[in-house]
């Protein structure tokens, strides 16, 4: 009876042992998680700053990074930005695809305004002049359309 009791006791702590492990090791990837998730906005928010710059003459003042609910989050950002320290709206990426694949698009949406496409994160060269003169593209049409309407339905816009 005492070699059972002994026996029972061993497993309890071992289990107890391992199940801390587990736990431990859940909490640490969801604390990692999360510090990611600051660190990839603050790098999206640069590469936008970056193409603005490139790509308009007016000064862009991005803020924070704005949680869209709806199904379209997982392939979207979104930032409010501020253009010439007047109108105000946001700075969307949408993954769209393309015939060189998925590439992440920049919007903007400002009060007052349409929606406007910007430029393609991280292109450079030939296909970004390709990019470019296809801005008839159905996928950058369709985005065009859908950012508006998404962006109320999340109640985001103002």
């Amino acid at each position: 009876m005492m070699a059972v009791d002994n026996s029972s006791k061993m497993i309890l702590k071992e289990y107890g042992i391992f199940s801390s492990f587990i736990i431990g090791a859940i909490m640490l990837l969801i604390v990692a998680v999360s510090f990611s998730k600051n660190i990839q906005h603050e790098k999206l928010r640069h590469e936008i700053i970056r193409l603005l710059e490139e790509e308009r003459s007016e000064t862009w003042d991005i803020g924070e990074y704005v949680s869209i609910a709806s199904p379209h989050e997982m392939g979207a950002a979104c930032f409010f930005a501020r253009k010439n320290n007047s109108a105000s709206g946001y700075v969307l990426v949408m993954r769209i695809e393309t015939l060189y694949g998925p590439f992440p698009a920049v919007f903007t949406y400002m009060e007052n305004e349409l929606v406007e496409f910007v430029g393609i994160i991280g292109l450079h060269g030939r296909v970004l002049t390709i990019m470019k003169n296809g801005t008839h593209n159905a996928q950058i049409r369709h985005w065009i359309k859908r950012i508006p309407t998404m962006l109320a339905r999340a109640g985001d816009t103002r």
